[in-house]
């Protein structure tokens, strides 16, 4: 793939004809991990009995997200092996405009999240973009949030776990978001059965966030 053009060092291909998503199925193909599948429903099953895995729900929805990034005129790269250190390596040495990693979260909770590095002002619109449109695509709550080694002095939270996954992505070329579009048991039914039955929509949320935030970064460098 030859080399996006780029304006002002921000990272924004201008007059490239297809700007590259990498969309980063995250919990499969880490060394030493061979087995982690991500959060499951319920929580603790065996793998012989019933349940919903975080790895299978964020497979569907990244097909789905790859399928309307297309349409909409990106070329997309879709990984699920090897550190999060090579991850971020191939996305730069791919040309990547945006790396998402992809996540279903897990804790109860009602709501959804869209993490961007506290450093990239690219990341934010992004963000905004994204959780914009998830949030009229599912009936609860979603927000974009910054995240850093450390945000509000609670070690190990949300924000300071998001991070971890696309920490080193700034000093590249590709901006690095966090997708946590719902909880994979979260305690209200409706959330809960959406995401089981339906993860495909968050896959179209997701692809057309990341094309209308596109579209905003261009035109503010053009």
């Amino acid at each position: 793939m030859s080399a996006p053009h780029v304006v002002n060092g921000a990272g924004i291909q201008v007059g490239a004809p297809r700007p590259l998503a990498v969309l980063d199925i995250q919990h499969r193909g880490k060394p030493g991990k061979w087995a982690d599948r991500g959060a499951t429903y319920p929580p603790g099953a065996r793998l012989q009995d019933p349940h919903i895995e975080e790895v299978d729900l964020t497979h569907r929805y990244v097909l789905a997200a790859d399928r309307t990034l297309r349409l909409a005129g990106f070329n997309v790269a879709v990984i699920a092996d090897g550190a999060y250190r090579d991850r971020w390596q191939r996305s730069h040495d791919y040309g990547a405009a945006v790396h998402v990693a992809c996540h279903v979260d897990s804790g109860g909770a009602n709501r959804g999240s869209v993490l961007y590095d506290r450093r990239s002002p690219n990341g934010r619109v992004l963000a905004d973009a994204v959780a914009d449109a998830l949030g009229r695509a599912v009936p609860w709550p979603v927000a974009a949030a910054s995240c850093g080694p450390d945000t509000n002095g609670v070690p190990g939270d949300e924000g300071e776990r998001g991070f971890s996954v696309i920490a080193g992505l700034y000093p590249l070329r590709p901006t690095g978001l966090v997708y946590e579009p719902g909880f994979i048991d979260s305690r209200n039914d409706q959330h809960r059965a959406l995401l089981a039955e339906r993860p495909e929509l968050l896959g179209v949320a997701l692809a057309r966030g990341i094309a209308a935030g596109w579209a905003r970064l261009v035109a503010n460098a053009s």
